[in-house]
């Protein structure tokens, strides 16, 4: 590697500013990159505040090696530098809003200072916009993508209860899932984590390269195994998915089956939220009868000085964790000589049991035998006290090395793809100067009319409505009764503004990307009052079977069998039969379609036409009469008033907080959401 390149790392935490796992993997990352890399910048786009990024480049930054080849740029910083074309309540979904944020920020940084590499974290759906961006419209176009398979909130989800669940978090489990699809390098601490991702996401095995994080020698801690230790140690945050609550129950369990033991219990670990909403440290202390609660003791997180002073009294580490992917904790004790006791779980494959750690299968009474054996047995403790190493340190650098190398292959496909217009008719042509674009096929466009011309036309039921069709323009061939459609349709109405642009892209990546189906945008929406804009991609939403569609869709539809007109809508559907045949998707982030206000078709409490449809898809499955729930039940696609008001407010002011410079302000959107968790509790449960 000769010529310099531009590695960009997108990340919510910074090691040691923030707390988390991600944090702690971007500090050894840019660490071990920056040491054994030449020829190499690195620019961190992070969403911290300003006076995080100050403290920061004061007094972390010069510990890097070469840490003049490091640039932090916070997304406030410059989402204030470039005004953005939108606003939370545009999208109402934190999820989509934070992913839209980092897509409009990363091209304006290509725009200035074009990287090669570009790296995204897998949770909460943050890399989708440039993910789909960057495989379908070539945005970033010289860069490679990758996405680190850190733990998505899918996987963690699983895990563990939600109190909150609703519509808004459905959608970013999707947007998890079509980012990783989309990315070109889905990176993997093993290939055990990879194979789990392959299935549950449906990714190529190609995309996946092996990069174990990793560890920074520094982080260590000190410990000299010896007998006389009795105390246990729990070494994680304080959280359901971390299996905490297990450990406690077999502490517990573990001390009635052993009243002669001395051994206490350390919880070393920043505490979460239980479901019921108080401290999870509390909730814990909860599930200890008080005649052991003395043996229990909750230190909150410690920097590596007092994690060494705890240790001095450790005889091993349990971690019952139910998902991780790699998990910093359980490697740096094991480094340092700690015994271990840990679940059977894919993150844990390189600990084998009796032979570098204890495991137990998953129950808290089995736990609890575990423990007893490791307290009973000084042997056993040695035996499984870092008896060989289990990370390859050249591992990690060789894939980064390998990425940076590896060149694209430039993908140059013809565009030869056409669009026919389907256009209905409400007495205002805005379509005269689309048509004279060559992508658009005149030819086999149609104009359709409520109420008969006598010009010829014909007529046809379309969308649960009679109408009346004729050639866009004139056309003395009869050909066009039949109805032919092009390669691509869109179907929209004669008062819709489209930009040009929305048809090229389209065109360009239906052309290029066969496995996608159809091709939507952003839109706005012309009222009497005001503008009002449509930021939640279709693509999103047409993988929820019960979508309700009241309007056109106004998208570009491949026409894969070469249907013509009177094909395209099964005539017992009206809007809702938009949705047949149509699977994956692509939505261009950009506002490329201007709509007219209409009055939009009542839906029935009950979708007839959804309940059809998902009903049709159990042909061929074994049938069960559940899978129709769905259909009955009110969708929160939209929560109340007063709630979309409160967090529009919040996000403005969390927004302005993070480019201050003072920490008293950079503190004011905790204090918001810690108020509204307290009272929204309050206003469920009322005394």
């Amino acid at each position: 590697m000769s010529e310099n390149k531009h590695i960009v790392f997108v990340s919510y935490e910074l090691h040691p500013i923030n707390d988390g796992g991600c944090g702690v993997f971007i500090w050894s990352a840019v660490k071990e990159i920056l040491k054994h890399i030449n020829n190499v910048r690195i620019t961190l786009l992070l969403d911290i505040t300003k006076s995080e990024t100050d403290r920061f480049n004061k007094e972390f930054k010069q510990l890097l090696p070469n840490h003049t080849r490091i640039n932090v740029r916070t997304l406030s910083d410059i989402l204030a530098e470039e005004r953005i074309d939108s606003d939370f309540s545009d999208f109402n979904n934190i999820y989509l809003w934070k992913s839209y944020q980092f897509y409009f920020a990363l091209r304006w940084l290509y725009s200035r200072d074009p990287f090669d590499y570009l790296e995204f974290f897998d949770y909460a759906g943050a890399a989708y916009f440039s993910t789909l961006a960057h495989k379908y419209e070539n945005q970033f176009r010289d860069c490679k993508l990758s996405i680190r398979a850190h733990c998505t909130i899918d996987l963690m989800d699983i895990e563990q209860k939600q109190v909150d669940f609703n519509y808004e978090k459905i959608l970013m489990y999707q947007m998890e899932k079509e980012s990783l699809k989309a990315a070109d390098i889905i990176l993997v601490p093993s290939e055990k984590w990879g194979g789990l991702y392959k299935e549950r996401y449906g990714l190529n095995s190609g995309q996946f390269i092996i990069s174990p994080p990793p560890i920074d020698a520094e982080k260590i801690p000190e410990y000299q195994i010896d007998e006389a230790k009795q105390n246990i140690l729990y070494y994680g945050r304080l959280f359901e998915l971390k299996g905490v609550e297990i450990f406690i129950d077999a502490a517990v369990t573990f001390l009635d089956e052993n009243p002669t033991s001395n051994s206490c219990f350390y919880l070393v670990g920043y505490s979460g939220m239980s479901v019921t909403g108080i401290q999870m440290k509390q909730a814990l202390k909860e599930r200890i009868p008080a005649r052991y609660l003395n043996r229990f003791v909750f230190t909150d997180q410690v920097d590596k000085n007092q994690l060494n002073i705890i240790l001095k009294s450790i005889g091993y580490a349990v971690f019952p964790n139910y998902v991780e992917s790699f998990c910093y904790s359980i490697h740096e004790l094991y480094l340092s000589g700690v015994p271990i006791i840990c679940g059977d779980i894919p993150a844990f494959e390189k600990f084998e049991n009796l032979r570098n750690c204890i495991k137990f299968n998953g129950s808290s009474y089995d736990l609890a035998q575990k423990m007893k054996l490791l307290s009973n047995s000084f042997e056993t403790r040695k035996k499984i006290s870092k008896p060989y190493s289990i990370l390859d340190d050249t591992i990690f650098i060789s894939s980064y090395k390998y990425i940076l190398d590896y060149e694209k292959k430039p993908t140059h496909k013809e565009v030869t793809g056409r669009v026919s217009l389907v256009i209905f008719d409400d007495d205002t042509a805005s379509y005269e100067e689309i048509i004279k674009h060559n992508i658009i096929d005149s030819s086999t466009s149609y104009l359709l009319s409520k109420k008969a011309s006598n010009k010829g036309e014909t007529s046809i039921f379309l969308f649960g409505e009679l109408w009346y069709v004729q050639a866009l323009l004139h056309n003395d061939n009869n050909n066009w009764l039949h109805l032919p459609l092009n390669d691509y349709y869109w179907i929209g109405r004669s008062s819709d503004l489209v930009d040009y642009k929305f048809f090229a892209v389209a065109v360009d990546s239906l052309e290029k990307h066969l496995e996608i189906d159809f091709v939507s945008s952003f839109s706005i929406q012309r009222t009497k009052s005001n503008l009002e804009k449509n930021c939640i991609p279709l693509s999103l939403c047409i993988h929820d079977s019960s979508y309700q569609i009241n309007d056109l869709l106004r998208i570009v539809i491949r026409n894969t069998s070469g249907k013509n007109l009177r094909e395209i809508n099964d005539v017992r559907l009206s809007f809702t039969g938009q949705k047949v045949g149509l699977g994956t998707g692509y939505t261009i982030p950009e506002f490329l379609i201007n709509l007219k206000s209409t009055k939009k078709k009542e839906l029935n409490s009950v979708n007839a036409e959804a309940t059809l449809l998902i009903h049709q898809s159990t042909r061929h499955k074994e049938w069960n009469p559940f899978i129709l729930y769905p259909t009955l039940v009110p969708k929160k696609q939209i929560r109340p008033y007063w709630q979309q008001t409160l967090r529009k407010f919040y996000h403005k002011t969390r927004d302005f907080a993070n480019r201050s410079n003072f920490k008293v302000i950079n503190k004011i959107p905790n204090k918001l959401h810690q108020l509204y968790m307290k009272y929204k509790k309050i206003w469920r449960n009322p005394q």
